[in-house]
């Protein structure tokens, strides 16, 4: 999969190098990451049949959605850490 026109390599020497704690934290983010790959199927399929989009502009469209569901994501995640140390 193609995010903002690059490839998308989980765990290689394309997307190496972090520490530790920042892969366990990228984890996290499979929930979007899957996600966004469902649509970006169906945006394949739509593109293939329609030629509406190029394959840089799908992958800005994926990037786009993998942006807002991590970010929906994260806001869940940050109300219940809240809740239970009683922020909110």
């Amino acid at each position: 999969m193609y995010l903002a026109e690059r490839p998308l390599y989980k765990w290689s020497k394309w997307h190496g190098g972090e520490e530790l704690w920042v892969k366990v934290i990228e984890t996290a983010n499979v929930v979007p990451l899957v996600a966004t790959r469902i649509f970006d199927a169906a945006l394949e399929v739509v593109g293939a049949t329609s030629g509406l989009f190029s394959v840089r502009a799908q992958s800005w469209v994926s990037a786009v959605v993998f942006l807002g569901l991590s970010s929906v994501q994260w806001f869940w995640v940050g109300r219940a850490i809240a809740r239970k140390f009683g922020a909110a």
